[in-house]
C-alpha cells in the first residue's frame, strides 16, 4: 500500500518515499535499496547549515533518489534563514531534475507564494484550505494527506479536494504496526471521501506518478 511519506526504519514491505529530515540519516537512506522504496535526503530546521556538496554528490549516484523533507517551521527561529535554505534546495532539485518533499508548519502563504511550477514538489502532511490547496496544485505541486488533517477544517471540506491531485502519507516509521496503521488510515479517509479504499489508492499512485516522470 503506497504512503507516500514516511520514516526510517524502514522494512521490507514499505512501499513510497522514505523521507530523512537530518543529514545524520542521509547515508542509511542513501543504503537502503529497496525496490519500492524511493529514498529522499532532507534537512529540516532549525539547522541553517546544509553540507549541499555532499547532497548533490550522493543524489548523482542514485538517480531515483529524491529530496525531503525539506522547508519551512515557525516553531524555530530565522525564517528568512529558513527561506533562503529552502530555495537552495529547490535550486538542486531543479539542477538536478528532483522531486522534493515539503514540510510546512504555520507558513503556508509563504510557501505557496515561493513554489512556482518549476520543481515537483509534494506538499507533505497538508492541512492548509481548500483554496491553498487549489492554488498550489495549479502550480503543478501534489498535496499529501496524513492523519493530523482530521484535527483541521480541510477534513470537514474533504470531498472539495476529491478532483485534485492527492496522495496518501502515514508520516511514520515504516516498521513495527505500521502497515496496519497505514490501511486504517486509507480505510477513514475513503469513508471521509465516499469512495472505496482501491479508489483512494489508485488516486494517490496516479499524482505520486506525475511527480516521479
Amino acid at each position: 500500500m503506497l504512503d507516500a511519506h514516511f520514516h526510517l526504519p524502514v522494512q521490507e514491505q514499505a512501499e513510497g518515499i522514505l523521507c530523512t529530515s537530518r543529514a545524520a540519516e542521509w547515508e542509511e537512506a542513501f543504503h537502503t535499496a529497496l525496490d519500492r522504496v524511493v529514498p529522499s535526503l532532507g534537512q529540516l530546521p532549525p539547522s541553517l547549515e546544509v553540507d549541499f556538496p555532499r547532497l548533490e554528490a550522493l543524489l548523482a549516484q542514485r538517480e531515483e533518489m529524491q529530496i525531503g523533507e525539506v522547508g519551512l517551521d515557525k516553531r524555530f527561529p530565522g525564517r528568512d534563514g529558513q527561506a533562503k535554505v529552502l530555495q537552495d534546495f529547490l535550486c538542486v532539485a531543479r539542477n538536478m531534475h528532483r522531486m522534493v518533499s515539503l514540510h510546512v508548519v504555520g507558513a503556508d502563504g509563504l510557501m505557496a507564494g515561493i513554489l512556482d511550477g518549476t520543481v515537483a514538489t509534494l506538499w507533505h502532511g497538508f492541512t492548509g484550505s481548500v483554496e491553498t490547496a487549489k492554488a498550489i496544485t495549479d502550480k503543478g505541486a501534489v498535496i499529501s494527506l496524513g492523519p493530523r488533517v482530521e484535527r483541521t477544517n480541510l477534513w470537514n471540506r474533504l470531498r472539495e479536494i476529491q478532483g485534485l491531485p492527492f496522495t496518501v502519507e502515514s508520516d511514520l516509521p515504516a516498521c513495527g504496526t505500521y502497515h496496519q496503521s497505514l490501511e486504517a488510515w486509507y480505510r477513514k479517509l475513503a469513508s471521509r471521501l465516499g469512495w472505496e479504499v482501491e479508489q483512494v489508492e489508485a488516486h494517490a499512485l496516479a499524482s505520486l506518478k506525475t511527480l516521479l516522470t
